[in-house]
């Protein structure tokens, strides 16, 4: 029977929330309406929270299910929403008590009048006014509006944390003194166990004129950790001009999307006003020099 006889047929009686996944319509239904009657008990549970880890949703309540058609339900769901990592019902608001409304303003201040001597946490949630459990949920409060920003050992974290995540994009300072870790097969490996599958890690290198070195390194180190590797060039006219990306997947590769499948993407997304990227640009910045490809090989 022809594909698309066949697609047609399925398209009858299921859903299609990402192209060449059909979903049963009951089974979504089912799936979405217990999904919203989970947040709604997470709410009530845990009224300072912001909703539930989008991953720890997923391995409970469809793990078996694609990250990409996971994330088709949801968007499609009117009544949930994802906030970052969190997915939540729309409805929900995070509100205060006075108490808490104190506590956050004493926790924020001590953070403020600190300045750059970073304040004992437990101190800090300690003098709160309020018990330790809710203490940390008005500091992750903290966390999520930007009013307080969490500075660390980036290598430590990855490797201590239990996230997935669809994307990790690096922005590292040059490798010398302590961020000379982060350019290692260890460092890129322990990214590499932090992503879904699918996923992709991406990164800026050096500049292929001036740092032709660093960048064989470089794509040395993430071959031994990602099983595709993509080197990519866009122009940083702050760093001088033509500058090196590269794309790390275990199976992602950006070259095999042609121009006109990142432009359908583009609009299936409803991503307007971009002033730079398009599918035209995409294949431009994979389309590297001879020199450059004497370099990546």
């Amino acid at each position: 029977m022809p594909a698309a006889v066949i697609e047609k047929a399925a398209r009858a009686i299921a859903t299609e929330p990402t192209p060449g996944w059909f979903l049963d319509r009951e089974w979504r239904d089912e799936t979405l309406a217990r999904w919203r009657t989970l947040l709604g008990a997470h709410h009530k549970k845990h009224p300072l929270a912001a909703g539930l880890p989008k991953e720890e949703l997923r391995s409970r309540e469809a793990p078996g299910l694609p990250a990409t058609v996971f994330d088709a339900l949801l968007t499609a769901e009117k009544q949930i929403s994802v906030t970052g990592d969190v997915v939540h019902l729309s409805a929900h608001r995070v509100a205060l008590k006075q108490d808490e409304e104190e506590a956050l303003a004493k926790i924020e201040g001590a953070f403020e009048r600190a300045g750059l001597a970073v304040p004992g946490m437990d101190e800090v949630l300690a003098s709160s006014g309020v018990e330790l459990s809710r203490a940390r949920n008005l500091l992750q409060i903290l966390l999520r509006g930007k009013k307080l920003l969490k500075i660390g050992d980036g290598f430590a974290y990855v490797r201590s944390a239990t996230e997935r995540y669809d994307l990790i994009v690096l922005d590292l300072t040059d490798p010398g003194g302590p961020s000379e870790a982060l350019y290692t097969p260890d460092f890129y490996r322990a990214c590499a166990a932090r992503l879904e599958t699918g996923g992709a890690m991406t990164l800026h290198i050096a500049s292929p004129v001036a740092h032709p070195a660093r960048i064989r390194s470089t794509l040395a180190s993430l071959r031994q950790a990602f099983a595709v590797v993509t080197p990519y060039l866009t122009s940083i006219p702050l760093y001088g001009g033509l500058w090196m990306m590269a794309c790390a997947s275990d199976s992602l590769d950006p070259r095999t999307l042609s121009a006109e499948e990142v432009d359908r993407r583009i609009a299936a997304r409803s991503l307007r006003d971009l002033r730079y990227y398009n599918g035209d640009m995409h294949r431009a910045a994979l389309a590297l020099p001879n020199f450059v490809r004497d370099l990546v090989a």
